[in-house]
């Protein structure tokens, strides 16, 4: 895809540095540093201009644009920039927010603003530290279908009851599934016979209610 990122902070550089190995990403960012910056740093090419002007976004080619990403440190910035966006392309609009009640306008009618999808990066960090709290030795967790499914991440302790134990000795589960095991950062996909050792990082799956016994039996 042709991806194209207003705003070169730390969320626009990070997002960049994702996407610039599978898809063609192009940056528009005002500082000329940062520009320079991004150019030499990254597989991406940084323009300089302002997102919110139709010169900027032509110059960056925004009417071949699949997506536009607004992540500038400025709600009402990424707003205009999807609003300016939506009048020159077809392109799918991401905007992020700080402010709620933003977000709770674009929720009551999707087409608001012409952003096509909204994150509130606030929320989403306030979503995940309570997911995580939830859950001793949890490193990471998510939800999926609609908080019916969860995913989490968690270290295995020198003291863990699970330390030594083999997957299939561990999985007394009924509704859990051993997705992954990440040993000196190598990846494995474990099997019945695979033992558990201290130091890994265990990710499951499974309803909540299962994870959340898991993680008490992982680090009680």
């Amino acid at each position: 895809m042709r991806v194209i990122i207003v705003g070169a902070g730390q969320v626009g550089e990070s997002i960049a540095a994702d996407l610039s190995d599978a898809h063609d990403v192009v940056i528009v960012e005002r500082d000329p540093d940062r520009v320079e910056e991004i150019n030499y740093s990254l597989d991406v090419l940084a323009v300089e201009g302002d997102g919110t002007s139709l010169t900027a976004l032509e110059e960056a080619n925004v009417a071949d644009a699949d997506m536009v990403i607004a992540s500038t440190d400025d709600d009402e910035t990424n707003i205009v920039v999807s609003s300016t966006v939506k009048a020159l392309s077809d392109a799918f609009t991401i905007a992020r927010v700080k402010n709620t009640e933003y977000l709770r306008t674009w929720q009551r009618s999707r087409t608001a603003f012409g952003v096509d999808f909204m994150v509130c990066t606030y929320l989403l960090a306030a979503e995940s530290i309570v997911r995580v709290v939830g859950l001793p030795a949890a490193r990471d967790a998510d939800t999926f279908a609609d908080g019916r499914v969860e995913m989490a991440e968690f270290d295995v302790g020198a003291e863990s009851p699970i330390s030594g134990q083999t997957v299939a000795e561990a999985d007394t589960y009924d509704s859990l599934t051993f997705a992954a095991l990440i040993r000196d950062e190598e990846l494995l996909i474990p099997t019945g016979t695979t033992a558990i050792r201290a130091d890994d990082r265990l990710v499951v799956i499974g309803t909540p209610r299962s994870v959340r016994q898991f993680a008490g039996d992982v680090a009680p």
